[in-house]
């Protein structure tokens, strides 16, 4: 029985607590230092010992049995032990593909994109105009000031969306299967709005095609450099039907995304089914 007033007692309660602190404080402090798990373990190996020693430093040797040791060391081991979870204390799940923990810290989104264009004046001119984007800022060139660059936004309380950079007129245009970009795609808000852009683009003499890719609908175009462009409409995850949203779907799937591209849809679509 404990007597709280016995300094022996007390000596001994206040060693196990601080032992165990400092088991958590190493386990805590492991979760955000080590990316791999064997330093991990060799860290952990670590922990029993110096608990021990710190045993022995707060308590009269005579008190401690070889008992209490083991369970003292064993309990320091499992505190401080991996635990496979991420800094803010979810569990890391494993990739199916390799059975690897998931990275703990992931981008929040992809953010913005920066492209390559003959004259930064025009494509400025044509970004604006086609897309109706914010102008946030313009770079130019110091001895000149002529643009170089501009950065655009969808949003004027975002820095920008989009960046583009002058690279000069006998700049080669890309080209169709090369490693890189292959599109910049464009999300809207609603099925009416890329209706709207879908006329605007038409209205422009801008050359397009259109994909229905069962979960989504995708308008595809190019800037006058040549740079691929989408603009598209996606459907609530709630209203999928699917577990994945390409691959393995059918005509009989599609279909669900009515507009003014309906013209062009029906042909290739009557063409699938034939």
């Amino acid at each position: 029985m404990l007597d709280p007033l016995d300094h022996g007692d007390f000596q001994a309660v206040l060693g196990d607590i601080l032992t165990l602190l400092i088991a958590l404080e190493f386990n805590h402090t492991l979760q955000y230092v080590v990316k791999q798990s064997i330093i991990q373990t060799k860290v952990v190996l670590l922990i029993a010992p110096l608990a021990i020693v710190r045993k022995f430093i707060i308590l009269d040797l005579k008190s401690v049995n070889p008992g209490q040791l083991l369970g003292l060391a064993a309990i320091t081991l499992v505190l401080g032990a991996p635990t496979g979870r991420c800094a803010s204390g979810t569990t890391a799940p494993r990739t199916p593909e390799t059975g690897d923990r998931a990275m703990p810290f992931k981008p929040a989104a992809l953010d913005h994109v920066n492209i390559y264009v003959r004259n930064a004046e025009r494509a400025h001119r044509w970004y604006t105009d086609v897309f109706g984007l914010h102008t946030q800022d313009i770079a130019t060139v110091p001895e000149t000031g002529k643009m170089r660059g501009a950065f655009l936004a969808c949003d004027p309380g975002h820095a920008h969306d989009i960046a583009l950079f002058e690279v000069g007129e006998d700049a080669p245009a890309p080209q169709k299967g090369q490693v890189g970009l292959n599109h910049v795609a464009w999300r809207m808000a609603t099925l009416e709005d890329l209706a709207e852009m879908y006329q605007r683009l038409k209205a422009r003499g801008i050359p397009l095609h259109v994909a229905d890719h069962t979960v989504s609908i995708g308008v595809y175009f190019s800037d006058p450099d040549g740079n691929g462009l989408e603009v598209y409409y996606e459907l609530p995850r709630s209203e999928w039907r699917r577990d994945r949203p390409f691959t393995n779907s059918t005509e009989a799937e599609k279909g669900r995304f009515p507009g003014p591209w309906d013209e062009v849809l029906r042909p290739a679509t009557a063409g699938a089914r034939g």
